[in-house]
């Protein structure tokens, strides 16, 4: 502001935007890009996991047309960035959705406006300005606030996380726990060299031994997510099977 505008030169044909506060300018774009998305909107959110759980539910839905975070793109200015780069005919959007202070889980949730939602877990990640675990529940619950009925959204195992449950129980859209009787689980595991294998079981009685390509209990649990997170979204037992089996996680921030 207040600034001489280069004339001549490549500067020249540039065409400049003046706005009072470019962070909420570049969230307005962001709501008015993702007004024209045609497909559903999954939002991820959590302490931890978000981006593994991302990376690997894009994986199993390999054979719709997806636009996702990039990277661990999930803060005030990865949101509304990853919006705006998103195909507008993409099938599904898959979006994470990261916070440090209080008030910005409300601004999050208006761009992304989700269908359906995941929380992977509440940890003690940005304690310090967001005051304690109590509070860190209470804002990540308010990403879901608005899913429609038709929607749903993807909880912790009951007992796990008891400081959302007054907020699970405020919602309006179908609410799933990880680990349900109905939804798709891991049993059995044993280690291997660089892994794990589990049987993977469904609803129904159908089960496939898996190989997970990674030993950590905490990206094992990221995974059962996703494959949970999938399965509410129709896509097929033995399908998820093939494309978890072949699966490995990579390094999370970019």
């Amino acid at each position: 502001r207040g600034r001489q505008l280069p004339t001549e030169g490549a500067a020249a044909n540039l065409t400049v935007v003046e706005v009072e506060d470019t962070l909420v300018a570049l969230s307005k774009l962001g709501q008015d890009v993702r007004a024209g998305i045609g497909g559903p909107v999954v939002a991820i959110t959590g302490s931890n996991g978000k981006t593994i759980v991302k990376d690997a539910l894009v994986s199993l839905i390999a054979d719709r047309s997806v636009a996702a975070s990039p990277g661990s793109f999930n803060s005030q200015l990865g949101v509304p960035l990853s919006v705006l780069a998103a195909d507008p005919q993409a099938a599904l959007g898959i979006f994470e959705a990261g916070i440090s202070r209080p008030g910005e889980m409300a601004r999050l949730r208006e761009i992304l406006r989700p269908d359906y939602g995941v929380l992977t877990n509440v940890g003690v990640a940005h304690m310090a300005t967001l005051g304690g675990r109590e509070a860190i529940a209470e804002e990540k619950m308010k990403l879901f606030s608005a899913i429609p009925a038709e929607g749903w959204v993807l909880l912790p195992a009951v007992g796990t996380c008891p400081l959302i449950e007054d907020a699970a129980r405020a919602l309006t859209c179908g609410v799933h726990r990880l680990g349900d009787p109905g939804l798709p689980c891991f049993s059995g595991r044993a280690s291997i060299p660089g892994g794990q294998v589990a049987s993977l079981q469904f609803p129904g009685g159908e089960a496939f031994e898996v190989t997970l390509h990674t030993r950590s209990d905490e990206i094992i649990e990221d995974l059962q997510i996703a494959v949970t997170a999938a399965y509410l979204l129709g896509v097929d037992a033995r399908e998820i099977r093939e494309r978890i089996d072949g699966y490995r996680p990579q390094p999370t921030r970019m």
